[in-house]
């Protein structure tokens, strides 16, 4: 085949049938976006090959837009297991409604339940809502110290962990320690991420707290890994160190390895409000083979 009959079958190719993506990223955390109002809903296994970072596309959450209004959101995790809430990629899909011209605020429908989302100076901001805390809503079947989760030690794999429980769409074990904790996310964070008493998964997060309004972040996620950032992850260790006593009350920057979110949390169990970037990276059609 030479150049001029290889270009004209590249380009029919592009103009067939496929699946047409967005990949946009919150801080890192990064996320492929199909819209199903407009074509057909993906299969597993199209999912799941996207997900191969050499041979597909990668995300750490793909997300397919369905329903009328309010829009509903679907969560895959790379593995293809689902997950109930991603705060980084509810602003990620706000940017694209936005965009297309939905009026904001907006409404984003999760398995979760419903997020309100909007538009602020520094990208958008997200009502969370309130966060769960009793082992049940994790869930979570071991042993309890008081408001703290015990996880024994997994011989040479990790000691035994106190870990503050929040529900937030997601369900995390929050552990609070020094900036050498936070090396333990890649080390620690896949046993306890998939530990037995943790009958659906838990997301682990290791934070550290640097002043009264400011925490370090890093979060290993169920089925994903450790990403760069995590927004539901963000809140639940903001709610954990506020609900804990050791921050105060407010509007709290949590660094992560991707880059800066404010989480605003006024205590008592009250809704969580999360504010970041949304960014686009490439936008493609994408061919079953």
């Amino acid at each position: 085949m030479d150049q001029r009959s290889f270009s004209k079958y590249s380009t029919q190719r592009w103009q067939m049938d496929g699946i047409k993506f967005e990949k946009m990223h919150g801080l890192g955390n990064d996320f492929v976006i199909i819209d199903a109002r407009h074509q057909d809903y993906p299969s597993m296994e199209t999912i799941q090959a996207m997900a191969n970072r050499h041979w597909g596309i990668g995300f750490d959450q793909l997300v397919v837009l369905h329903g009328g209004v309010p829009v509903h959101m679907d969560i895959y995790n790379a593995d293809g297991s689902r997950a109930g809430a991603c705060g980084n990629v509810t602003r990620c899909v706000a940017r694209l409604l936005d965009e297309e011209g939905m009026p904001m605020p907006c409404t984003i429908r999760t398995t979760a339940g419903d997020l309100l989302v909007g538009k602020v100076a520094v990208g958008y901001e997200v009502d969370m809502g309130a966060p769960l805390r009793s082992p049940p809503t994790i869930p979570f079947t071991g042993s309890m110290h008081g408001d703290e989760a015990i996880i024994p030690g997994d011989n040479d794999l990790r000691p035994t962990l106190h870990a503050q429980l929040v529900n937030m769409g997601n369900p995390h074990a929050v552990l609070f320690g020094d900036d050498e904790l936070l090396e333990k996310a890649a080390i620690w964070g896949p046993s306890l991420s998939t530990y037995e008493e943790f009958p659906e998964g838990v997301n682990a997060g290791f934070v550290s707290v640097k002043s009264s309004d400011h925490i370090r972040l890093r979060v290993h996620e169920r089925g994903a890994g450790v990403t760069q950032s995590c927004g539901s992850g963000a809140c639940a260790a903001v709610v954990a160190a506020v609900d804990s006593g050791r921050m105060l009350a407010g509007p709290i920057k949590v660094d992560t390895d991707g880059g800066r979110l404010v989480i605003t949390y006024s205590g008592g169990q009250g809704h969580v409000l999360m504010a970041g970037p949304a960014a686009p990276v490439f936008g493609g059609v994408w061919h079953d083979r």
